[in-house]
């Protein structure tokens, strides 16, 4: 993320090696592409909107201006899930693909029997039910033996 460096998202042909920027992709990054191929969704580098790039019309747009992060598509590509990392509870949500409907689906507060203290979106179990990593202020030592020869 060296700031001196332009950002933008590029496609690379594997048969020909060729590399082309993506229209309109200039500070953009994480790019996230659909399981059809025809969408691209990607941050901008504050990590404040999350857009989306229609290939078949080459025209990008903005899906939501909540602070997003961990963008991933559902299986079958109709939903991409984000979560939104600025609001209380650092809610998952997800957003229907073209529609732009967005619902909530998860927050901290689910986990609140583990006393998790911060958690992340990682991916999917059937289903699309969100597997998170969750983060707890406590930790179980059982044992330990430094002096061992």
């Amino acid at each position: 993320m060296d700031s001196r460096q332009p950002k933008a998202i590029y496609l690379i042909d594997i048969q020909t090696h060729k590399v082309t920027e993506i229209p309109g992709s200039t500070g953009l990054f994480s790019p996230r592409l659909s399981p059809d191929g025809r969408y691209i969704a990607a941050m901008r580098l504050d990590q404040k909107a999350l857009l989306l790039f229609d290939r078949t019309q080459e025209r990008w747009t903005t899906l939501t201006t909540h602070g997003a992060g961990d963008p991933a598509w559902s299986h079958d590509g109709h939903w991409l899930y984000f979560q939104d990392f600025l609001e209380a509870g650092k809610p998952i949500y997800r957003m229907a693909v073209p529609a732009g409907n967005i619902e909530p689906v998860a927050t901290i507060d689910n986990l609140r029997p583990i006393a998790a203290t911060d958690y992340r979106l990682i991916g999917f179990a059937p289903g699309d039910l969100p597997i998170v990593s969750a983060r707890t202020s406590t930790v179980n030592l059982y044992s330990v033996n430094l002096d061992e020869r």
